[in-house]
């Protein structure tokens, strides 16, 4: 590896940092987000360290990023209170994700992030990055379907049941029906079908 490529990914990693750091931030300072029907939005712009060749954002850097999107939706649903306290571990434990269309540079974008539902042991999210500028503002730059578990502290083996972390909210809620994209998701054979309009 080279100089080059080791200071790429010192600038990238910062970036990462920075970006944690003003969304846990803003996540504390923000209204709070009704559980589990709220939607978090963070409003971003893609940066030269999120390009690749390609003089677009990097299809790893939309990972990273979602990461961003479910501490925003955790912290500002007083989840993230709840999962401290019980000392229990956020796992992601399958994701799908299908890119629309490309993020340029310095572009503007939305990253909602929403609870779909939930089973016994797992809850599923869905991620949207929307284009926020330009001529193509409003459509889907990529869609992904998120599944997480929450593990018990000294037993990973053992998941926490998702009504527990409800209950320790003082709430009750019955998953709405499951998108046909979670349940294979669950099954772990999910495949986002592409869109007629949807880039190449």
């Amino acid at each position: 590896m080279g100089r080059s490529d080791i200071s790429g990914e010192r600038e990238t990693r910062m970036g990462t940092w920075l970006r944690l750091g003003r969304t846990v931030v803003s996540a504390l300072l923000a209204p709070r987000l009704a559980v589990p029907d709220g939607t978090s939005v963070l409003t971003m712009r893609v940066w030269p360290n999120d390009l690749d060749f390609n003089a677009h954002m990097n299809n790893g850097r939309y990972l990273t990023l979602m990461d961003l999107g479910r501490v925003d939706l955790l912290l500002r649903a007083g989840l993230g209170r709840t999962i401290l306290a019980k000392r229990w571990t956020a796992v992601l434990t399958g994701a799908t994700i299908r890119y629309r269309r490309s993020l340029k540079p310095f572009q503007r974008f939305r990253l909602e992030t929403s609870i779909a539902g939930w089973t016994e042991h797992a809850v599923f999210i869905e991620q949207r990055f929307i284009i926020a500028s330009g001529a193509q503002a409003g459509e889907v730059a990529a869609s992904a379907a998120v599944r997480a578990s929450l593990l018990h502290p000294g037993s990973p083996a053992r998941k926490v049941r998702i009504t527990e972390l409800f209950a320790a909210l003082g709430l009750a809620p019955r998953s709405p029906p499951l998108p046909e994209i979670f349940v294979q998701l669950g099954a772990g054979t999910a495949s986002i079908p592409p869109l007629k309009e949807d880039a190449i």
